[in-house]
């Protein structure tokens, strides 16, 4: 039982670190990657498990609205803790910002339009597919003139 999971921690890692290089690598030898306004900035974030405080049926039991483990104070203190955290990245905030976990539209308007109010975030795209409890999202600055969505059931 430790191996598998020693080895799929392992193809994580694997992952991880180079992206870790290249992210400060670029911070390290280029300057202008700090703060020009000039570069793109997209940052991704899996905000684990992001349910609004509405019981519409798809939540996971720890997030049932009501019930002691999930209450409106919870959901709006998490929104507040990750676009205070958002904020941080740069002035105003990353270009493109896209986020995993994320329960559904309604989650996204109200992070958009209440957490991240004037950082202009006017493109968004949510997407999940009907049998899950959580999507993917996008918020941008920059109009996305298609959106395609692709499955995997590939781990």
């Amino acid at each position: 039982m430790f191996l598998p999971v020693f080895i799929g921690m392992m193809r994580k890692l694997y992952t991880i670190i180079p992206l870790t290089i290249v992210v400060c690598s670029c911070t390290l030898f280029y300057p202008a990657c700090r703060h020009d306004d000039s570069i793109l900035t997209i940052m991704t974030w899996n905000v684990e498990n992001l349910f609004d405080d509405i019981n519409n049926g798809t939540e996971y039991h720890d997030f049932i609205p009501g019930e002691e483990n999930w209450t409106a104070e919870d959901f709006h203190g998490k929104m507040a803790s990750l676009s205070e955290a958002i904020r941080q990245i740069k002035k105003g905030g990353p270009d493109i910002l896209l986020l995993q976990e994320i329960e559904n539209e309604n989650v996204l308007n109200i992070f958009a339009d209440t957490y991240l109010k004037g950082m202009s975030y006017n493109h968004r795209i949510f997407s999940k597919e009907e049998y899950q409890a959580a999507g993917t999202a996008v918020l941008s600055r920059i109009p996305m003139d298609a959106v395609y969505t692709h499955i995997s059931d590939k781990t």
